[in-house]
């Protein structure tokens, strides 16, 4: 596996702990309309749970670089079209969501930043070989 498509899975993790630290931030868990119906019974429980799972989701991510991509092992292919299309959903959905709401919502700046750096991702792994990237 070629060292660009490792640094970009890299920045594609980095980019989401920026992106939940926005979302964090600016209370996303309470205008979310799922997390906000989720936990109307309990509000102050959202920004914990909201923390953990967060925290859950990065470490998963450090484990697919470190166990799977870094070291290109099999699978690390499948790995990384997993992340690059759950960020590309990600940007979608924030993008979506803004223009419903006429404005700002949290998160949505650094999804912006999941586009090139998947596009990029797409690029390098069409062009490469498949049994470079497996």
């Amino acid at each position: 596996m070629g060292n660009n498509l490792r640094m970009a899975f890299l920045v594609l993790i980095l980019l989401q702990v920026l992106h939940s630290v926005e979302e964090f931030t600016f209370k996303f868990y309470e205008v979310f309309p799922p997390m906000a119906l989720l936990y109307r019974g309990a509000p102050r429980l959202a920004g914990p749970a909201f923390i953990i799972s967060n925290s859950l989701l990065i470490t998963v991510g450090l484990v697919c670089f470190f166990h799977w991509v870094a070291p290109g092992r099999p699978g690390a292919r499948v790995v990384i079209w997993l992340w690059v299309g759950a960020e590309v959903l990600n940007a979608m959905a924030h993008s979506v969501w803004a223009i419903m709401v006429g404005g700002y919502n949290p998160g949505l700046v650094t999804s912006l930043g999941f586009v090139p750096v998947a596009a990029y991702m797409i690029y390098l792994l069409r062009r490469a070989p498949p049994e470079v990237v497996a």
